[in-house]
């Protein structure tokens, strides 16, 4: 290995670092090292500068002097040291006095962007004052910043009154998207508004029925054996840890109903929505992913009310091909739809829902904005004995002060669903 000749050619430098790479785990600064090799091979030259020859030598003698690695002992605590330079991350593995791993890293111009505009590990419901030493500097600095994770980074307690307005700035006025997303809203918006050839008020529906929200949910619904069975795999699969054997999950969903902390099905949609006075007219926008069931489980709305579209309907695959190089930017056009419409009913929570409600509230409450009282519901789906009168009744007084209006804040209310004390009070 020592007296192994300096490269001069692409062929014997593939060879050198094709004859050490499969012992690259066990050389400390392996990657940093071997980069002026690889850029070499990219660059299809060959340097023999002292920096290359240097690197050379180290990489030879490393190959003839490497440390053994330890065995892992998982009864005792490990060390982990990692450092960064330039575009090179490395870090080691020990445990006492013994290496157990190495490991090295040259990120891409990509990722070294990425990583220089993202704060990571933000604490959910941070203080602001965590916001004011760890973030703004760099924002800054960076002039933008992106946050991981985003949601509930900031907290409610004890939070300055110019930071709450500063969020409703944020949600209200900050929040903007591109003008193709706006263009193909407003498409969409004028679709339904003209969908019976003169202009017509319609309904948002977030329907929140996809499978991965019905399986988290760990409430029971209505199907055959074979879905219910199907069903307790996928969370099986999924969420082990709840799970475990499976035996609680039927008291739990039974008390998660009574809760209302259960997602909607489309066909209780359909029976609120009826019972509230909407007729089957109704122009109904429904925004969603794919609904768990299908066409079968959607069937008991759509024979409601048979004027139900999604933006898959209203436009052509050709309009919504580039959107859907993100899903995001689906979202977005659901976003803006709902946001504009005349009637917007949400079926479960979500910052989606609550955003757009609160954002109604904010430009004023003109428009309705429907949240079905679940736990109630609940008691009245459940009730064999009940006539349709009586539950249109129990419909329409519980929803009495559920449609949007404003409401008073209390600690640890949620900001971004009703705005009214922090964002529109003015001493």
């Amino acid at each position: 290995m020592l007296k192994c000749p300096s490269w001069r050619c692409l062929k014997g430098l593939w060879g050198f670092l094709g004859l050490i790479g499969y012992y690259c785990p066990l050389v400390a600064g392996y990657k940093p090292i071997c980069s002026i090799s690889y850029q070499a091979i990219a660059q299809r030259c060959i340097s023999c500068d002292p920096e290359a020859e240097e690197a050379f030598k180290y990489l030879k003698q490393a190959m003839v002097s490497i440390l053994i690695l330890s065995l892992p002992d998982f009864c005792k605590p490990f060390i982990l040291e990692t450092d960064a330079f330039g575009s090179e991350v490395a870090t080691v593995l020990t445990q006492g006095k013994g290496l157990v791993a190495y490991f090295s890293q040259t990120l891409s111009d990509s990722a070294q962007r990425k990583s220089m505009r993202t704060v990571k590990n933000i604490p959910k419901y941070a203080p602001a004052q965590f916001y004011i030493d760890n973030v703004l500097h760099r924002i800054k600095e960076k002039k933008i910043m992106a946050l991981k994770p985003f949601v509930d980074r900031l907290g409610y307690d004890n939070v300055p009154p110019e930071i709450n307005r500063l969020r409703c700035r944020v949600n209200y006025h900050a929040l903007k998207f591109l003008p193709e997303i706006e263009q193909m809203a407003d498409l969409l918006v004028s679709r339904m508004r003209n969908r019976t050839g003169s202009s017509n008020p319609y309904m948002a529906l977030h329907l929140r029925f996809e499978k991965g929200m019905v399986g988290l949910s760990f409430c029971d619904f209505v199907g055959t054996r074979e879905e219910k069975a199907r069903m307790a795999e996928y969370r099986k699969k999924e969420w082990p840890r709840r799970y475990k054997n499976g035996s609680h999950l039927w008291q739990l969903a039974l008390q998660k109903r009574k809760e209302g902390r259960c997602p909607l099905e489309p066909g209780e949609v359909a029976v609120i929505l009826r019972a509230m006075g909407y007729p089957k007219e109704t122009q109904i926008y429904v925004a969603s992913g794919q609904v768990y069931g299908g066409q079968n489980r959607m069937a008991p709305l759509r024979n409601m009310f048979p004027n139900l579209v999604t933006k898959e309907e209203l436009a052509s695959k050709d309009e919504l091909a580039a959107f859907r190089k993100h899903v995001t930017s689906l979202a977005a056009l659901d976003f803006l739809v709902c946001l504009k419409s005349d009637v917007f009913v949400m079926t479960h929570g979500g910052n989606f829902a609550k955003l757009i409600i609160g954002a109604r509230r904010y430009m004023g409450h003109r428009q309705k904005s429907i949240k079905p009282d679940k736990g109630l519901m609940s008691k009245s789906f459940g009730d064999p004995y009940m006539g349709w009168a009586t539950f249109v009744e129990d419909v329409v007084v519980t929803h009495q002060t559920r449609t949007g209006l404003p409401e008073e804040t209390f600690p640890n209310y949620d900001l971004w669903e009703n705005p009214l004390t922090p964002c529109m009070c003015k001493a």
